[in-house]
């Protein structure tokens, strides 16, 4: 299996690409010109230059992959530009699940954020069927994955719909929460859009 993962030079995901990697999968990784590439130290794997806010150049990274694994997002707290990060994370997630599809990539994992929850004031525990909406979001990061999110649930309506076949439609968008708390949390496809339980996230997450 050849997986194309995006953000592989990141913390989450060199974790990810290693774990792809010990599976036995091909690993084509997504860098940029002003990566580190100290995370991927001793992984075979080959990478190709690119960036989320030029989606269109990475459909021939896309080409032969049988799963993309979408990791990568524009992290920041303060940003001057928030036409940049909105350009990443939400133009970005968007025009890569379209060259998936076009691509033929039968499996895309997309990774979502701890941020995007509908946390409560009082304390209350909340999970991933606690209301939540855009205006819940502060700061341009939460609001740029809230808005990437949707993006990444549109899309696996639109392919579910195409298919008259019915078949699992949360193959094509799975959403899961970045967690590095060293504990080994399983994760299981639910009937609809995957939304994977969200774990305690260490700063620097997604």
């Amino acid at each position: 299996m050849r997986v194309f993962i995006t953000g592989a030079t990141g913390f989450v995901g060199s974790h990810v690409a290693r774990s792809y990697a010990a599976g036995g999968a091909q690993l084509r990784l997504l860098t940029r010109q002003t990566s580190r590439l100290d995370s991927l130290a001793g992984l075979s794997a080959e990478t190709v230059v690119g960036d989320l806010r030029e989606p269109e150049k990475l459909r021939s990274a896309l080409a032969g992959c049988d799963a993309l694994v979408h990791v990568a997002a524009d992290y920041r707290l303060w940003v001057r530009d928030p036409k940049e990060m909105y350009a990443a994370n939400v133009d970005g997630t968007r025009e890569l699940l379209r060259l998936a599809r076009e691509a033929g990539v039968e499996r895309v994992v997309y990774t979502s954020s701890v941020a995007t929850m509908g946390f409560k004031a009082d304390g209350t525990i909340v999970n991933e069927d606690t209301p939540v909406s855009l205006t819940d979001m502060i700061g341009h990061y939460k609001r740029s994955k809230f808005l990437a999110e949707q993006e990444a649930i549109k899309a696996a309506w639109s392919d579910s719909a195409r298919d008259d076949s019915e078949s699992d439609h949360a193959d094509w968008a799975r959403r899961c929460e970045a967690h590095a708390d060293g504990q080994d949390h399983r994760r299981f496809p639910q009937p609809q859009i995957s939304r994977l339980r969200r774990y305690r996230t260490e700063p620097g997450g997604c």
